[in-house]
């Protein structure tokens, strides 16, 4: 699913026909690329995505001033149908992206293992300052968050907190699991951080 899709329909299916500036400036001032992955300069490639795949329709131009033409565009009834369908996924299915350091975690080579202390605790001080800026970043937001913005900028700093939790609960278990490793039984039924 993307993110910037459901953005640009919902905020079209909300306010009615706008144009890609109105668009990027909703989301410059709901300061969505700090809680989300749309940045506002990808807002008009995905809007002329959207315009080719008939989930929006230009109504008209308008042009103010010595300004450069705008294109006016607005939800089509395919569009609001993919919004229906997308609301619906986003609430009705859990994701989260694959992570290259789980491969790592789950299949470590020899020399790996000599040096996953050294990469766990680079790891957790790398997130560990990301919450910290990301806490500092909803701090000074402040006010100028609705409550639904603090809602999800809350929800990815709580991910970003587990993220570390687990960190710290697996340089905790370590020795005992490259131990568990090196055993030539190795049993594979329990886990030594569940225990």
């Amino acid at each position: 699913m993307s993110s910037i899709r459901v953005f640009i329909l919902s905020s079209l299916a909300e306010k009615g026909p706008m144009h890609g500036y109105q668009l990027r400036l909703i989301a410059e001032r709901g300061h969505m690329q700090n809680w989300t992955d749309i940045t506002p300069g990808a807002i008009y490639g995905a809007l002329k995505r959207l315009l080719r795949d008939g989930l929006v329709r230009e109504v008209r131009n308008e042009r103010e001033g010595g300004r450069p033409e705008r294109q006016i565009v607005e939800l089509t009834v395919e569009g609001r149908e993919e919004l229906d369908a997308l609301v619906t996924e986003a609430a009705t299915a859990f994701r989260l992206p694959p992570d290259p350091f789980d491969l790592i975690l789950a299949r470590p080579t020899a020399e790996m293992q000599s040096n996953f202390e050294s990469v766990l605790r680079q790891r957790s001080e790398l997130v560990s300052a990301e919450a910290a800026i990301y806490e500092a970043r909803i701090r000074d937001l402040g006010p100028a968050l609705t409550d639904f913005e603090r809602l999800a900028m809350s929800h990815k700093l709580i991910k970003i907190q587990a993220e570390l939790s687990f960190l710290v609960q697996t340089l905790d278990a370590l020795p005992q699991i490259l131990k568990r490793a090196q055993s030539p039984i190795n049993d594979r039924t329990t886990s030594v951080i569940d225990q």
